[in-house]
Parts: C-alpha cells; sequence; structure tokens
C-alpha cells in the first residue's frame, strides 16, 4: 500500500480503473513546449519561443534532482526564450490588469524559462509579457488554460514490489482530472535509478492510466527500499525490495 505524505493538502484519494495508458515523456524538464505557434499577426519578437500556462513546473538541477514547484491556489505562465541571454528581471507579465514579476528561472536545452506564479482560475480576459520596452500578447489558448487549469482529485503511484540489479522496474501512475485538459508532472526516484521527470498531457474530465520504466544499477544492494513520486502537491512512497541476484 502507498504511503502519502500530505504536503499543501489532501489531494490525494483511491483512483478507480485506468482509462488511458502511455509511456512518459521527459521533455518538460525545465523547458515547456509552446503554445503560441505562428499565428498570423503575431507581433512577439523571435527571442520569445513560447508561452505556457501550467499548474506544476520541473526544474532542473544539475547533476541532482529536480525541483517540483507546485503551490496550492497558484498556477504559472511561463515565457521560454530561445537563448539564456535575457534578463529575467527585465520581463514582467500583466494579466488583467495586473503586474506580476518573475518567480523563477530555470535553463535547459540552450533555452530560458522565466515563470511568474499567479492565482488559480483567474479570469484571464488579456495578458501581456513585458520584456523591456517591448509588449507581447499572450494568446487565447494560453488565457483558456489559466481560466479552466487542471484539477488533480486522485493519485495513485505503485511499483514492481521486488526487482532484481541490472533489471527494469515497471512504474505506474493513475490520476483523476476534474478541471480543464494540460499537463500533469512529477518525478520519480526508484532505488538504484536516476531521478526520472514524468510528463504527460491529461485531458479535462478524465481518469488517466500511465506506465514508465526505471532501469535499476547492477550494483544495488539488497532489500527493502522507498521508491517516491512527488508532484509537488504531495510526495507518495511506496515498498520496493532488492532481490539479490541470482548466482
Amino acid at each position: 500500500m502507498n504511503a502519502v505524505v500530505d504536503r499543501r493538502r489532501v489531494l490525494l484519494a483511491t483512483a478507480g480503473a485506468s482509462a488511458l495508458a502511455g509511456c512518459s515523456s521527459s521533455r518538460s524538464e525545465g523547458s515547456p513546449s509552446s503554445e503560441t505557434g505562428d499565428r498570423p499577426g503575431e507581433t512577439a519578437s523571435a527571442e520569445i519561443a513560447g508561452i505556457s500556462a501550467m499548474l506544476q513546473y520541473v526544474r532542473p538541477r544539475d547533476g541532482r534532482r529536480p525541483e517540483i514547484l507546485a503551490t496550492e491556489d497558484r498556477q504559472y505562465v511561463v515565457v521560454t526564450f530561445g537563448a539564456p541571454t535575457s534578463d529575467a528581471s527585465d520581463v514582467a507579465l500583466r494579466l488583467d490588469g495586473t503586474e506580476y514579476a518573475s518567480s523563477f528561472t530555470a535553463t535547459a536545452d540552450g533555452r530560458l524559462d522565466v515563470g511568474f506564479e499567479v492565482p488559480l482560475n483567474v479570469a484571464a480576459e488579456s495578458a501581456t509579457v513585458l520584456v523591456g520596452g517591448e509588449s507581447h500578447p499572450v494568446y487565447r489558448d494560453v488565457l483558456d488554460r489559466l481560466s479552466n487549469p487542471p484539477r488533480l482529485t486522485s493519485v495513485s503511484f505503485d511499483a514492481d514490489a521486488e526487482v532484481r540489479p541490472g533489471t527494469i522496474a515497471t512504474v505506474d501512475v493513475r490520476v483523476r482530472n476534474e478541471g480543464g485538459p494540460g499537463p500533469f508532472k512529477g518525478v520519480f526516484e526508484v532505488p538504484g535509478a536516476p531521478p526520472k521527470v514524468f510528463s504527460e498531457r491529461i485531458d479535462g474530465d478524465t481518469l488517466a492510466g500511465y506506465t514508465t520504466h526505471a532501469t535499476i544499477g547492477s550494483d544495488v544492494e539488497s532489500g527493502d527500499r522507498t521508491a517516491v513520486f512527488d508532484t509537488g502537491f504531495q510526495r507518495q512512497t511506496t515498498t520496493v525490495t532488492i532481490v539479490e541476484r541470482s548466482a
């Protein structure tokens, strides 16, 4: 049975049967995909590669476990620059007449992300990104996501009960989203394997299941270990037993 440590508020309930299965992706490791694409009349300069809205953000850290950013009753607007040359202090977000300063930055894959923490379920009628003296529009798809973000009411996590060194462990996640569509993120820590970023888009009003895998190091000592799935809102654990390799 999973052990759950509630960090900010209880979002966890027992999930039912999976409605969707897929493989995890680590694309979101500090560099979210653009939601702004090419549009007729777009005035944003080429330095902005994309503007995204997300409930959680995974920030990479060199040689260390990625950091999960998630706050109760808040969400993020993330402005991605094509190169890490912009000064985050020169970037601001104006959302429905309120101006926000950046709350975090992250660099990965030759890009710079500047994140803005904003209220959950804002009206999001209009928004502009201010870069120095220039203003760049935030398009309707991002505003719609801010107005109706994902609402994760049930998350469950499980892993193989027993694994041998040098083999592959299977990890399963289930989540119910009672809000709008959007990315669902987390970090797996499976004994004997490097931390792994989890990121999947989940549709609104959906119970979904995802499966991923972790390769266990060949030199891991036997015994009971703790596997962790951290979503930022909660940290879930389950016991994995490392079984001695056969002679």
